[in-house]
Protein backbone atom coordinates (compact mmCIF):
# COMPACT_ATOMS: atom_id res chain seq x y z
CA UNK A 1 0.00 0.00 0.00
CA UNK A 2 1.48 3.48 -0.63
CA UNK A 3 2.16 6.15 1.91
CA UNK A 4 0.44 9.16 2.33
CA UNK A 5 3.68 10.82 1.40
CA UNK A 6 3.88 8.91 -1.69
CA UNK A 7 0.32 9.68 -2.77
CA UNK A 8 1.05 13.50 -2.44
CA UNK A 9 4.10 13.40 -4.60
CA UNK A 10 2.18 11.55 -7.39
CA UNK A 11 -0.72 14.11 -6.98
CA UNK A 12 1.55 16.83 -7.37
CA UNK A 13 3.68 15.41 -10.49
CA UNK A 14 -0.23 14.84 -12.01
CA UNK A 15 -0.42 18.37 -11.41
CA UNK A 16 2.95 19.41 -13.02
CA UNK A 17 2.46 17.46 -16.08
CA UNK A 18 -1.36 19.10 -16.32
CA UNK A 19 -0.34 22.75 -16.14
CA UNK A 20 2.83 21.20 -18.74
CA UNK A 21 0.86 19.99 -20.74
CA UNK A 22 -1.65 23.26 -20.81
CA UNK A 23 1.31 25.22 -21.52
CA UNK A 24 2.48 22.99 -24.52
CA UNK A 25 -1.57 23.53 -25.90
CA UNK A 26 -1.01 27.11 -25.21
CA UNK A 27 1.84 27.75 -27.12
CA UNK A 28 0.98 25.78 -30.83
CA UNK A 29 -1.83 28.03 -32.27
CA UNK A 30 -5.24 25.75 -33.88
CA UNK A 31 -6.75 26.85 -37.14
CA UNK A 32 -5.99 28.51 -39.71
CA UNK A 33 -2.73 29.51 -40.28
CA UNK A 34 -2.32 32.92 -42.76
CA UNK A 35 0.83 32.45 -44.77
CA UNK A 36 1.59 35.24 -47.48
CA UNK A 37 0.94 34.52 -50.48
CA UNK A 38 4.17 36.19 -51.98
CA UNK A 39 6.98 35.83 -49.85
CA UNK A 40 5.67 32.88 -47.39
CA UNK A 41 5.53 34.16 -43.94
CA UNK A 42 3.53 33.55 -41.46
CA UNK A 43 1.33 35.70 -39.59
CA UNK A 44 2.10 34.79 -35.83
CA UNK A 45 -1.25 35.35 -32.83
CA UNK A 46 -0.14 38.77 -32.29
CA UNK A 47 -0.33 39.64 -36.06
CA UNK A 48 3.24 39.59 -36.54
CA UNK A 49 4.67 38.17 -40.25
CA UNK A 50 7.51 35.82 -39.26
CA UNK A 51 9.79 33.52 -41.79
CA UNK A 52 8.13 29.98 -41.25
CA UNK A 53 11.59 29.02 -39.67
CA UNK A 54 11.21 32.02 -36.87
CA UNK A 55 7.43 30.69 -36.39
CA UNK A 56 8.09 27.04 -36.01
CA UNK A 57 11.17 27.53 -33.49
CA UNK A 58 8.80 30.14 -31.12
CA UNK A 59 5.34 28.22 -31.51
CA UNK A 60 5.98 25.08 -32.16
CA UNK A 61 10.01 24.66 -30.29
CA UNK A 62 11.03 23.44 -33.84
CA UNK A 63 14.48 23.84 -35.79
CA UNK A 64 14.53 23.93 -39.06
CA UNK A 65 17.16 22.62 -41.32
CA UNK A 66 17.51 24.18 -45.20
CA UNK A 67 18.09 22.48 -48.25
CA UNK A 68 16.27 21.85 -51.55
CA UNK A 69 13.41 19.69 -52.92
CA UNK A 70 13.88 17.49 -55.76
CA UNK A 71 11.90 20.48 -58.39
CA UNK A 72 14.31 23.18 -57.17
CA UNK A 73 17.52 21.52 -57.63
CA UNK A 74 16.29 20.04 -61.30
CA UNK A 75 15.24 23.92 -61.68
CA UNK A 76 17.96 25.70 -60.69
CA UNK A 77 20.55 23.27 -62.53
CA UNK A 78 18.19 24.21 -65.60
CA UNK A 79 18.56 27.64 -65.34
CA UNK A 80 22.57 27.73 -64.36
CA UNK A 81 23.00 25.75 -67.88
CA UNK A 82 25.61 23.43 -68.88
Amino acid sequence: MCQSSEVAGLRQEIERLKRENAELRLKIPTGVLRVCSECKKVMDPQGRWLPLDRYLALYAGLDCSHGYCDECVARLLEEAGP
